[in-house]
């Protein structure tokens, strides 16, 4: 019966043997970082082996070895590690590994156990400035180091899933295809006008000036010639006595409403002398001109009324009516322009 409690306690020493002198721990800081951002990874384990309090005998111990998680297939910047001693925790030997380190890939990271031992070995070797703290290779025991799998995220994790979209072609206002078919059929007009005008300037032009003169002439000559108009349309209806003195009443009545002179009761042989008297000879050649042309249109006029009272008159021919009334509208539309006046 004795040798059985004695197989049990050989049996407990043996798994207590395997049992490790402390749990280890491990943490990120900050506990959520993106690609880019400054990671702390901090492995706290337990460990008798002499030489790591012999590194940290005077606070810490520093060093680099930028292939550490590169070798793990983890794209980052190793920039540091640092093993110190955590003198706050309750239990003795208990160290702080500090990997520093910065991300440029995202997803879950898996980096394969390493011997911290080995590690620093081979920064020894490779560094032959550091102190001879630690003489052989023998002396690194192993360390292992098992750093459990962690996540970088994807920057878009910051931002609520309708903040970032794909790309999107640009929004159209209800009814823009509208504006833009009328937009063209109004250019399309504009450039038919426009060459429109250039094949007809001409013709177009004097219908402009014909408008610009009715729009800005005054009423003094609207009626004027709109007499001339109905004598036009009505002319064949008078005898050649009453078609002459039509045309003389309406000459008379525009020029003296548009000089003040007495034109309504001069004799023809007066009209020179009223221009005369009116302007005093300051006259220019076209205005003389037209002066002279008054004149011969009053003599006509004056020798078909008198002379058709006679049994044998000419009768006035159509012809030399709308020559008539042609003659007496140059005139109006001259004397209107001012230039007499203006003299």
């Amino acid at each position: 019966m004795k040798k059985i409690p004695a197989a049990l306690l050989l049996l407990m020493c043996f798994f207590v043997s395997f049992i490790p002198a402390g749990e280890s721990s491990f943490s990120l800081i900050p506990g959520e970082f993106f690609v880019g951002d400054e990671v702390k990874a901090l492995y706290t384990f337990t460990s008798n082996d002499a030489y790591l309090s012999a590194l940290t005998e005077n606070g810490s111990f520093s060093f680099s070895a930028p292939a550490l998680f590169t070798a793990a297939g983890f794209d980052c910047d190793c920039t540091s590690i640092q093993i110190s001693e955590n003198s706050n925790a309750p239990q003795k030997n208990t160290y702080v590994l500090t990997i520093t380190f910065y991300p440029y890939v995202t997803g879950l990271i898996d980096v394969p156990p390493f011997d911290l031992g080995e590690l620093i070995s081979t920064v020894y070797e490779s560094d032959a400035s550091r102190d001879n703290t630690v003489q052989v290779k023998a002396s690194f025991s192993a360390v292992h180091i098992d750093i459990p799998s962690f996540s970088v995220m994807p920057i878009l994790s910051r931002y609520p899933s309708d903040a970032i979209r794909p790309p999107q072609g640009p929004v159209i206002i209800p009814g823009t295809t509208y504006v833009l078919y009328g937009i063209a059929t109004l250019l399309v007009l504009v450039i038919g006008l426009l060459m429109y005008i250039f094949l007809k300037f001409e013709k177009l032009a004097k219908k402009a000036a014909s408008l610009y003169r009715f729009l800005f002439m005054s009423v003094n000559l609207k009626q004027s010639l709109r007499e001339i108009k109905k004598l036009q349309k009505k002319g064949s209806e008078l005898s050649p006595s009453e078609f002459a003195l039509k045309i003389v009443a309406i000459l008379r009545t525009f020029l003296e409403k548009r000089f003040f002179l007495p034109f309504s009761c001069a004799c023809t042989d007066e009209l020179q002398g009223l221009f005369n008297e009116r302007f005093q000879e300051t006259f220019t050649s076209d205005q003389h001109e037209a002066v002279h042309r008054l004149y011969e249109l009053f003599l006509r006029c004056d020798f078909i009324r008198f002379s058709s009272v006679q049994k044998d008159a000419h009768t006035l021919g159509s012809d030399e009516r709308k020559r008539l009334i042609q003659k007496a509208s140059e005139l109006l539309l001259f004397f209107e322009k001012g230039e007499a006046a203006d003299a």
